[in-house]
């Protein structure tokens, strides 16, 4: 018998995954959280044989979110359940730690072919997912996540610290850091994602943040 942990805080989604999970095993215990911090009670409460994660919830953080679950349970699989756009966020989130990633517009056949593989102690990713990052590895091509995630949380903070307006001299202040650590932070922040000045900062942040959103 299977402890599974649903984290969605949409309804429908929960009630679907129930009925897949169903059909896979029927006489799986299933435990629904609603937030990130319902499925960190849940897992303190039990073991869990599966956790079906929603990137987009209340009280969430991310990829942190891996490593906030697995301190709780070091070994619990994670199965990725998210809207976002799959070509940039699977490979990522998985080589995070993730134990699959499957789009929330799969077919019920996929996302349950996608559970089973986690239950059983395998990685999952589509096919076609699969054959990208393949390819990219015989072209010596690294693979393109979304390039937020190649920030540090430091450049992160300052990141959105420089496209709100704020000066160098400014930051600089505000996190009791020198001038020049911020000037330098400034400039790997541009140069990971490939802009010339704050305003392309402002653009393209904007523009990756909505995919994350997703």
């Amino acid at each position: 018998m299977k402890n599974i942990l649903i984290v969605d805080d949409h309804p429908v989604v929960r009630l679907i995954l129930k009925k897949i999970l169903g059909r896979i095993d029927s006489n799986a215990l299933i435990t629904e959280s609603k937030s990130f911090e319902e499925a960190e009670n849940a897992l303190k409460t039990k073991p869990m044989d599966l956790v079906i994660l929603d990137l987009s919830i209340p009280g969430g953080k991310d990829v942190l979110m891996l490593g906030s679950l697995r301190k709780i349970q070091a070994k619990v699989p994670i199965l990725i359940f998210s809207g976002r756009e799959e070509k940039s966020h699977a490979p990522y989130y998985v080589n995070q730690g993730a134990n699959g990633f499957v789009a929330k517009v799969a077919e019920e056949s996929e996302v349950a072919l996608a559970i089973q593989t986690v239950l059983n102690g395998g990685i999952y990713l589509r096919k076609e997912i699969k054959q990208l990052i393949f390819e990219s590895i015989l072209d010596q091509n690294e693979f393109q996540f979304n390039p937020l995630h190649s920030l540090t949380a430091r450049e992160r903070e300052m990141m959105q610290l420089l496209v709100e307006g704020h000066t160098v001299k400014a930051i600089a202040a505000s996190l009791s850091v020198k001038i020049s650590t911020v000037s330098t932070h400034k400039v790997r922040i541009l140069e990971k994602l490939k802009v010339n000045n704050i305003i392309e900062l402002a653009k393209k942040v904007e523009l990756l943040q909505s995919e994350l959103a997703h």
